[in-house]
């Protein structure tokens, strides 16, 4: 089941069903990007809750109202995802995939060459963009498990295996979830074809210095086919070209010209596997040199008139090709570790490499989440005090009131992201009080503030709040948030009642921030 017209494995996918490669359409891109912030409205606006397990969600599920709540954490994938509360039935009903459009992954080697085993911070879904580091160099067929998943086949943007060394290590992939297998959007790395090029070419090049004694040969040139050392025993020397006959071969032995046929000639031509020899009995030491014409007239062909069936395979050097002529499978190696090749220009034009915050930058849509940290309090101390109070009133709350339960850090990756500030906890209260919570940024006065009025002692409620901002700059932002009663003779505490800590820890109250790119 899903929340959205269409996916985000759909819209970014680098090739359509039939394989023709395309780039994303931005009007579907905008659709779900709306699609997705709608997800969040609703959820917050809902009285959204999260739970790192489904367990705890539905053990958590007597309330008298429609929710709703994502799972995040599970360690069965397919039960991560968002939820709705049937309230008459007191059950949680999946309602789609969380809205992460981008998950790093993590090779830490835990896997083989060819048999790799990925980890996340986050779970992954069929719908999002999956980037890995490589841990070691591929032998062969390459499959891929996700967080303890079962194994799936990792293949090119085409559907192919992906070729020994085709993902070596130290190398970044983009992939999706294709299904029945994964489908890489970057390339296999080109050092296999770099080196079948320049086997290539030295071929090409062996091939054109005979070739040049063929054009002389065919020109009718005296062409030196072979110079030898006699060892005082019939041997047969390889020819570098075939004079075709003998009558087109001049042998001289230590000076002496030796001419062919007779009853018993001095030498013979011969072939060997389609390889021409001279054979011939040479006194030890002596030397010997055969040369080679031929009276046919040939001309030279004119322009545009050798065809590409008349070139021999690998025999074009590179100074033979045109600039821009040589296609993505024939480039470089790629100059470092975690690069992917494209364009950061507009329009078409020649591959460049790009980092892995250019590709975030580039290809991520606004209101995409860029980057999170996540802080929790599982304690259940004492929250009481002159120091503890945070006035329920109308002034705004200070660094110096209440009692300090998370701080994290976060440093936005650019100046026009902003940050999504969430906590969710439980708290009860020793009398019938108010409790004021706030959220502060460094150690200025609250950028957020709720209050809750305990209706009886010992009472104990759910809250959870939820404020954005632009901090216009990249430097870190230091993240908290305090709680503490309106009254200094009354004693708050968290996940649990006044007495004691319920539900082992897994209740904790937590603090999460997300850099949404703007």
């Amino acid at each position: 089941m899903t929340l959205f017209t269409r996916t985000a494995q759909d819209i970014f996918a680098p090739t359509t069903s039939d394989g023709t490669p395309r780039g994303a359409n931005m009007a579907e891109t905008q659709v779900w990007g709306t699609e997705v912030e709608r997800v969040v409205t609703a959820f917050v606006s809902n009285g959204g809750l999260i739970y790192e397990t489904k367990a705890a969600m539905d053990a958590d599920a007597a309330y008298s109202e429609p929710r709703m709540a994502w799972v995040i954490g599970d360690p069965t994938v397919a039960n991560n995802g968002i939820y709705r509360l049937n309230p008459s039935v007191d059950l949680w009903v999946r309602a789609g995939d969380l809205p992460y459009s981008f998950v790093q992954m993590s090779d830490a080697g835990a896997g083989t060459a060819n048999a790799i085993q990925l980890t996340s911070a986050i779970p992954t879904s069929q719908s999002v963009l999956r980037i890995a580091n490589v841990f070691e160099t591929n032998a062969g067929n390459v499959t891929i498990s996700e967080n303890g998943s079962a194994a799936k086949p990792l293949l090119t943007a085409s559907g192919n295996q992906i070729a020994p060394a085709g993902i070596m290590a130290g190398m970044m992939i983009a992939y999706i979830d294709a299904g029945s297998s994964f489908r890489m959007i970057s390339d296999q790395a080109s050092a296999s074809i770099q080196a079948a090029a320049e086997a290539a070419q030295a071929a090409a090049e062996a091939a054109a210095e005979a070739a040049s004694d063929y054009a002389d040969f065919a020109r009718n040139n005296w062409v030196v086919a072979a110079r030898f050392i006699g060892t005082g025993e019939q041997e047969d020397y390889p020819l570098s070209i075939d004079p075709g006959s003998e009558n087109n071969m001049f042998v001289s032995v230590g000076g002496v010209d030796q001419a062919p046929g007779g009853d018993t000639p001095p030498w013979l031509l011969v072939y060997d596997g389609g390889d021409a020899f001279i054979r011939i009995a040479v006194p030890n030491g002596v030397s010997g040199i055969v040369r080679t014409s031929n009276a046919v007239d040939v001309g030279t062909p004119s322009d545009g008139s050798v065809t590409e069936p008349k070139i021999a395979n690998n025999a074009v050097t590179t100074s033979k090709l045109l600039d821009g002529a040589v296609t993505y499978a024939k480039l470089q190696d790629i100059s470092a570790a975690l690069r992917l090749l494209g364009r950061d220009n507009s329009g078409a034009g020649d591959a460049q490499e790009l980092t892995a915050a250019q590709l975030r930058d580039l290809f991520l849509p606004a209101g995409s989440v860029v980057d999170s940290v996540v802080g929790s309090y599982t304690a259940n101390a004492d929250i009481t005090g002159a120091s503890a109070v945070i006035p329920v009133d109308d002034s705004v709350p200070q660094i110096t009131e209440g009692v300090e339960l998370i701080s994290v850090t976060i440093t936005p990756k650019s100046t026009t992201n902003k940050l999504r500030i969430r906590y969710s906890g439980f708290m009860s209260v020793s009398q019938i009080s108010g409790v004021g919570i706030a959220i502060f940024k460094g150690t200025a006065a609250a950028i957020h503030a709720s209050a809750w009025a305990c209706p009886a002692a010992n009472y104990y409620q759910h809250v959870c709040g939820e404020v954005e901002y632009v901090p216009g700059v990249t430097t870190a932002q230091t993240i908290s948030l305090r709680v503490g009663p309106a009254n200094s003779a009354h004693i708050v505490r968290m996940n649990g009642n006044p007495t004691n800590r319920l539900f082992g820890g897994v209740a904790a109250t937590r603090l999460v921030v997300e850099e949404i790119k703007g």
